[in-house]
C-alpha cells in the first residue's frame, strides 16, 4: 500500500532526528534498503530493530538476540509496538463534525485492515455519545479484466445533488477521500457546500493537490518515529520500559476547502464563520465580523450559539488555539511570536488561554512534541 510506504518513509524521518539529537546509535539499512526482510535483518549485526514488525518477525528477530519495536498498525495486537492511536484519529475526526454542528455524518465501511476498522468504530462510538447515528458508506475495491484496480461506492441515498441538510463524511484515509471527493464532482453533489469530507494522514501529494483540497486528520508520523526511537533505545540500555504498546495521539486538523462549511442552514451564521477562518489570525474582533452582516450584535449571537452552542467570540479564539498549537509543534518560533501570528494581542492573554483550553502552558506543549526524551513516553 502506498500509504503505508508513506507513513513508514515519515516514521523514518523521526527515528533519524531522534539519531541525529541523541548520537548514540548507528543506523544501518541493507543495500540501501530501509525494508529489510526477517531472515536478512536476523543475519545482521545489529542490537536493535524498528519498523513494519509482524509476530512472526518479532519472534525470529529475538531468537536471533535482536530486540524490536513495530511501527505498523495492523500488527499491534502481535508484536511490541509504537503506532499511531487509530481510535484517537476517529474520535478527533467525530468531533470536528460534531463542533461545526453537522447532524448527519458518515463513515467509510473499507474494513480491510485493523487500522481502518478501528477509526470507523471510533467515529462511530463518538458520533454516537453525542445522540446521533452515523451513516455507512460500503466501498470495495474492484479489478476489471485488464487488472485496473477501481473503487466501487455505495453512496446512500441522502446524499444527492439536491440534498437540503449538507454531510460530513470521515474517509479514514487520504485515498479514500480521493476516490469520495472525485465521485461527488462526477455526480455533480458540490464539495464542502453538500458533503464534507475528512481524511486521515495529511499526506500532501494527496491533500493539497486537489481542488477543492482535502481536509486531514494529521498523525504525524514523525513523531511516532521519535517516540519508537526513544522507546528502543531504553530497551537496549535495559532501563525500565512499559511492556505494553505505545498508541501517539494525532497532532489534530488540518483544515482546507473540502470542509470548509458549517452544517447550518443560516446563511449569516456561515458568512460569519468563513470570516473568522480567513481572518482569525489577523486579531479580529466582533464587530470586525458585523460589518459585513446586516444583523445586530445581539441577534446574531443568538444565531450563532444555536448553530454552533458557543460564542462568536469562543470560535474566534478556537481558530487562533489551533494556529498556535500548530506553530508549538511545527516550528522553532518563539512564544511572544506564536502569540502574534496567532492573532493575539498579548503574550499574557495568549499564555492565559492556551492554558485554558489545552491544561498547559505554550512552552510545556512545545515540550511534550520536540523532547526526544517525553516522546518515548508518550
Amino acid at each position: 500500500e502506498k500509504e503505508a510506504g508513506w507513513f513508514l518513509g515519515q516514521a523514518f524521518q523521526g527515528i533519524i532526528r531522534w539519531t541525529h539529537a541523541n548520537a548514540s546509535w548507528e543506523l544501518v539499512t541493507h543495500q540501501g534498503n530501509p525494508f529489510i526482510p526477517a531472515e536478512i535483518a536476523a543475519n545482521l549485526s545489529i542490537d536493535g530493530a524498528l519498523g513494519q514488525i509482524s509476530g512472526k518477525m518479532e519472534a525470529k528477530l529475538s531468537a536471533a538476540g535482536i530486540r524490536s519495536i513495530n511501527l505498523f498498525y495492523d500488527y499491534h495486537e502481535e508484536a511490541l509496538s509504537v503506532v499511531a492511536d487509530a481510535q484517537a484519529a476517529g474520535e478527533e475526526a467525530a468531533t470536528f463534525f460534531l463542533g461545526r454542528g453537522f447532524k448527519n455524518v458518515a463513515v467509510v465501511d473499507y474494513p480491510y485492515a485493523p487500522l481502518f476498522v478501528d477509526r470507523a468504530e471510533a467515529f462511530v462510538a463518538r458520533v454516537g455519545r453525542a445522540g446521533l447515528t452515523a451513516a455507512v458508506i460500503p466501498i470495495s475495491m474492484c479489478q476489471d479484466s485488464s487488472g485496473q484496480l477501481s473503487f466501487e461506492v455505495q453512496l446512500p441515498d441522502e446524499i444527492h445533488p439536491e440534498a437540503e441538510n449538507p454531510i460530513g463524511i470521515l474517509a479514514l484515509d487520504d485515498r479514500l477521500a480521493v476516490v469520495l471527493e472525485d465521485l461527488m464532482r462526477e455526480r455533480g453533489i458540490s464539495v464542502p457546500e453538500s458533503v464534507a469530507i475528512l481524511g486521515i494522514h495529511n499526506i500532501p501529494y494527496l491533500c493539497e493537490l486537489r481542488e477543492p483540497m482535502l481536509s486531514s486528520v494529521d498523525i504525524d508520523p514523525e513523531r511516532v518515529g521519535i517516540a519508537a526511537a526513544g522507546q528502543l533505545d531504553s530497551m537496549l540500555n535495559d532501563k525500565p520500559t512499559p511492556s505494553k504498546n505505545i498508541y501517539v495521539a494525532p497532532q489534530g486538523i488540518v483544515e482546507r476547502q473540502s470542509t470548509d462549511t458549517c452544517a447550518t442552514d443560516d446563511a449569516h451564521v456561515r458568512q460569519a464563520l468563513r470570516f473568522i477562518r480567513e481572518h482569525a489570525t489577523e486579531g479580529i474582533r466582533v464587530p470586525d465580523i458585523m460589518r459585513s452582516i446586516p444583523l445586530s450584535r445581539r441577534s446574531m449571537e443568538y444565531r450563532f450559539r444555536r448553530s454552533l452552542g458557543r460564542s462568536i467570540l469562543s470560535e474566534i479564539q478556537r481558530i487562533r488555539l489551533q494556529r498556535a498549537s500548530m506553530l508549538l509543534e511545527k516550528t522553532d518560533k518563539a512564544i511572544p511570536d506564536v502569540a502574534r501570528d496567532s492573532g493575539f494581542s498579548s503574550q499574557t492573554g495568549f499564555i492565559t488561554a492556551f492554558r485554558h483550553r489545552y491544561s498547559r502552558s505554550p512552552s510545556e506543549h512545545r515540550a511534550r512534541y520536540h523532547s526526544a526524551a517525553d516522546e518515548s513516553a508518550v
